[in-house]
């Protein structure tokens, strides 16, 4: 399904570099003959054994600087990304080089290594034989570089033999790598109108929500997916993203995401929750929550994040949406200064609850 969906993604069909047809070869190739020095009387076995057991000692010590690479780190300024992005680089590389380790090992143990391989034995030797092509990312001033997956010495036998060795990321892991790769490119992106929901309000958000297995729910800006992707089971989730990018990323984690405007939607009192984030700019968030209030059922609840000025302020517009939110019994919620400033917006908000009769 995903990749009918996302055909738009497809590459048109190249050639293979020359790089890439030799590491296929390599891949292809049968179990390669063991190095006869190593394998010749007990005192070879010996020397084999403790090179495989070396080996998978090393590649064992590494896991913890492999998980300190690829632990949480703030990315909300640009050169907490960079930073971010640069360690996870360098997990990637590490990542490789204790994959490769434990290859080596196993063939040690096995058939036997190839002569070519059988004098990798340190860290060092094939830390360096696994680093790969970097591809920069412009961040303005704090622009980082990803690990591209591509071997960087395509020249060297040595390299692509023992690239080789690894194994391939399965289809669900390379889509969760280019999920993680779209979402990270969305970073200071300046999409008008888009400031992601915190964790901590989209749980509040869904302790008010109470969301049941029947509901038909609708998240009409939905962004990249930060309320959806936590919205318990239930019946249906309808998803509205304008912006085509992050409609692309929201079908990308899977969801049936329309890329229209929420205004142009006229499915009218067909919900049972409605959970948004609207934009503030010029009173949107006014606008949205009337909308979305006649796409409830009677019955149904509308839990929506909304900036404060709408219940300070004395023009029309917002005595209006006053008096709207009081005649319907609506609750108001006070979120916490500085809510949203991991988005990158230091506006004081406000948690809106109103039910249908």
């Amino acid at each position: 399904m995903i990749a009918e969906q996302f055909s738009l993604f497809d590459t048109p069909e190249v050639e293979m570099p020359e790089w890439q047809r030799r590491l296929t070869q390599f891949k292809k190739q049968p179990a390669p003959a063991p190095a006869p020095a190593l394998n010749r009387g007990p005192k070879g076995l010996l020397r084999i054994g403790a090179t495989a057991k070396k080996l998978d000692t090393l590649a064992d010590k590494m896991q913890a600087a492999i998980d300190a690479c690829f632990a949480d780190r703030q990315t909300n300024t640009p050169k907490r990304l960079g930073q971010a992005m640069s360690k996870r680089a360098e997990g990637e590389r590490l990542k490789r080089t204790q994959s490769a380790m434990r290859a080596l090992a196993a063939l040690h143990r096995g058939d036997g290594c190839p002569a070519s391989l059988a004098g990798l034995t340190s860290k060092k030797a094939i830390h360096d034989l696994m680093a790969a092509k970097m591809e920069q990312v412009p961040n303005g001033y704090h622009s980082y570089y990803v690990d591209s997956g591509k071997p960087r010495d395509e020249a060297s036998p040595e390299a692509l033999q023992l690239w080789a060795l690894l194994s391939e990321k399965s289809e669900e892991e390379q889509r969760a790598d280019e999920l993680r790769q779209a979402i990270e490119g969305l970073q200071f992106s300046k999409i008008p109108g888009y400031f992601p929901t915190p964790p901590a309000v989209v749980d509040l958000m869904l302790d008010y929500a109470q969301i049941e297995l029947t509901h038909k729910v609708l998240e009409p800006s939905a962004g990249h997916g930060a309320i959806v992707d936590k919205i318990p089971e239930c019946a249906a989730v309808v998803v509205c993203e304008v912006n085509h990018t992050l409609c692309d990323i929201l079908r990308m984690k899977g969801f049936d995401a329309r890329p229209t405007d929420f205004f142009e939607m006229y499915e009218l009192a067909k919900f049972d929750r409605i959970l948004m984030n609207p934009p503030f700019e010029k009173q949107a968030d006014i606008a949205h929550v009337f909308h979305a209030f006649d796409h409830l059922k009677p019955g149904g609840r509308l839990v929506s994040v909304m900036s404060a000025s709408p219940f300070f302020r004395t023009d029309k517009r917002s005595t209006e949406f006053q008096r709207f939110i009081e005649e319907r019994g609506g609750e108001v919620v006070d979120l916490p200064e500085g809510a949203f400033k991991e988005s990158g917006t230091g506006v004081n908000t406000k948690l809106v609850i109103i039910d249908k009769e």
